[in-house]
């Protein structure tokens, strides 16, 4: 696949990108959308009366929502490889806060930081046979 824009993306069928869109929709948008974002950050600005310090903790709490990743080892000496990746879903969680609370819409971190997602239509059509 050629990028984002690549020939194979385009040349799918429209199933194939509505595969990707449910795929992802029931996977990642709407999960985390709804239980941190809709939830839990606008909560924690409410509580700490900051939004800078309810994106901070709405960043911890992304982090941990993915802490059970399966690549995530946190019982062996590649311990600090996982805190590792924690800290790196942490900072996206924090950039997924402040969207949602500068904005005041859960819908504009989907749109900003999940939409990527969608390139990997190609490799979904693959999988589930709907590719040409």
């Amino acid at each position: 696949v050629a990028g984002f824009a690549g020939r194979a993306f385009f040349e799918l069928p429209p199933a194939a990108h509505l595969l990707a869109i449910g795929v992802f929709s029931l996977g990642t948008f709407l999960p985390v959308m709804v239980l941190i974002q809709s939830v839990i950050v606008p909560r924690l600005a409410i509580v700490t009366g900051s939004w800078i310090s309810a994106a901070v903790l709405g960043g911890f709490v992304y982090g941990i929502y993915h802490s059970g990743e399966f690549f995530m080892d946190w019982s062996s000496g590649s311990w600090l490889l996982s805190a590792s990746w924690f800290m790196q879903f942490s900072f996206f969680g924090v950039l997924k806060a402040l969207t949602t609370l500068r904005t005041r819409s859960a819908w504009i971190h989907i749109f900003n930081t999940h939409m990527p997602h969608l390139a990997e239509a190609p490799a979904l059509a693959e999988v589930f046979g709907l590719s040409k």
